[in-house]
């Protein structure tokens, strides 16, 4: 996976490190370094995908809840 805090800070699509996962809310996140993990530590709900990170597109259009692809996420 993708480290979501270098997402939201406008750092783009950093992989994650497996040893630096952290499940949260029944979903894993996987963090480029400590400080990143950290971060998203002290302030989950900032760096948490909307609709439990399902594509929002897919949901309007054609009423299906499928896996959203972090290349075309939108940071709203």
């Amino acid at each position: 996976g993708y480290d979501p805090v270098s997402l939201v800070s406008g750092q783009g699509l950093t992989v994650g490190d497996a040893a630096l996962k952290v499940r949260h809310d029944g979903q894993e996140y996987r963090f480029a370094d400590e400080a990143d993990r950290a971060a998203f530590l002290r302030h989950p709900e900032r760096f948490q995908p909307c609709n439990r990170g399902r594509c929002v597109v897919s949901l309007v259009d054609r009423g299906i809840a499928v896996r959203g692809d972090v290349r075309y996420g939108v940071y709203y």
